[in-house]
């Protein structure tokens, strides 16, 4: 990214690729959903959760939080989001996307489930899907890395989709 160009307001968002993962995918989406943000290029979104009650509930495990702390984390989050954590779901927010996307997720991922990634797929119209399988939530492979190059390139890529 130019600096001198972000910093002048002279940056053209239209032609940025962002490639998130897992909560910052999901984080990115809502955004881009819910508030008038820049149009961007293209997005990458790896390993998203589908709903923010999964995260909450993955933390909430992973973390051994308290029943009482969960109550306080659930609160805050539906305050800052003005809706109830159940509601906020990501397939209805792409369903507002109008920019091209590309949904990476692996079938064996531990911490967010293959299906999220078949319902954003369903409902984010311009995006295409590619499954792997063996690599879990942290996707690393030299092969996606490409993948991901030619996709931000526009050359043509090979979608796995097993």
């Amino acid at each position: 990214m130019d600096l001198r160009r972000w910093e002048s307001g002279k940056f053209d968002f239209r032609r940025s690729v962002i490639i998130l993962q897992s909560i910052g995918s999901f984080s990115l989406i809502y955004a881009l959903s819910n508030y008038q943000l820049p149009p961007i290029g293209k997005l990458v979104a790896m390993a998203s959760p589908g709903r923010a009650s999964e995260f909450i509930d993955f933390y909430m495990e992973t973390l051994n939080l308290k029943a009482n702390t969960v109550s306080r984390i659930r609160h805050e989050f539906q305050k800052y989001a003005k809706e109830e954590v159940d509601n906020i779901q990501l397939p209805v927010f792409v369903e507002k996307l109008r920019v091209p996307g590309l949904i990476i997720h692996d079938r064996e991922d531990q911490q967010t489930p293959y299906q999220n990634a078949l319902e954003l797929h369903k409902h984010w119209k311009g995006a295409a899907l590619h499954t792997t399988q063996g690599l879990g939530h942290n996707l690393r492979s030299r092969e996606l890395v490409q993948l991901v190059v030619d996709f931000v390139k526009e050359k043509p890529i090979h979608l796995a989709n097993h």
